[in-house]
């Protein structure tokens, strides 16, 4: 097969992958990759439609890039309740996707802990994005750290905006609410990526999986 065919399938395929991406963000990246792989293509094979329309879609993708980047989002911390109506719908709704990340976390069986309302131990917060409920973080007070049980943010949001908001930006309202010493486990290596890049640290591994921890006390 040629090499300019191979160029042709690959930025098909980036395209085509592009449409798959559920995070806004990385489908105007993926996009722009593939478009700009297309105009490169259809410049080489003199078809100049080809060529011209993708170096549009490669600006277009350019803008809102640039125009995402710049924008000001407002980004908040809700409490509620552990018996909250909203609280469960939000977790059966995304159960699947949250055991991808979370295997230890069962819904089935956590639903007691979300309905028992005399365990002050565990707190549970919605992280609102321009006041949508776009992640839930459960917390529980333990006696020489603070286990995390759920760090979840929906697919559409997942562009470490969050992670910076909770975990670099707004670290005193941890302090406030007497959480210094953070810790969870990770058996997916995409959790374990994520918290490495948010500034966790490995500190043991058990049945489980790895155990991660984030000392705020150090930070």
């Amino acid at each position: 097969m040629h090499i300019i065919e191979i160029l042709g399938y690959l930025a098909s395929f980036i395209v085509a992958i592009s449409l798959m991406m559920s995070s806004v963000i990385w489908l105007r990246i993926l996009n722009l990759a593939g478009s700009l792989i297309f105009s490169i293509y259809g410049f080489i094979i003199k078809s100049y439609p080809v060529g011209f329309l993708n170096l549009f879609i490669c600006l277009v993708n350019v803008y809102f890039l640039l125009k995402m980047s710049k924008t000001s989002e407002y980004f908040s911390l809700l409490e509620v309740l552990s018996n909250s109506s909203y609280l469960q719908k939000f977790i059966e709704f995304y159960n699947k996707d949250i055991n991808k990340f979370f295997p230890l976390f069962d819904f089935k069986s956590k639903n007691k802990i979300l309905n028992n309302l005399e365990d002050k131990d565990i707190r549970y917060f919605f992280i609102l994005r321009d006041l949508i409920p776009a992640g839930l973080i459960i917390i529980e007070k333990k006696e020489n750290f603070d286990y995390i049980h759920l760090d979840y943010v929906i697919p559409a949001y997942r562009d470490f905006k969050i992670a910076d908001f909770l975990f670099v930006k707004n670290k005193n309202y941890f302090f406030q609410h007497g959480y210094t010493k953070l810790r969870t486990h990770a058996s997916h290596n995409l959790h374990s990526s994520y918290l490495k890049k948010i500034g966790f640290n490995r500190i043991d591994k058990d049945e489980f999986g790895e155990i991660y921890e984030m000392n705020l006390l150090k930070e």
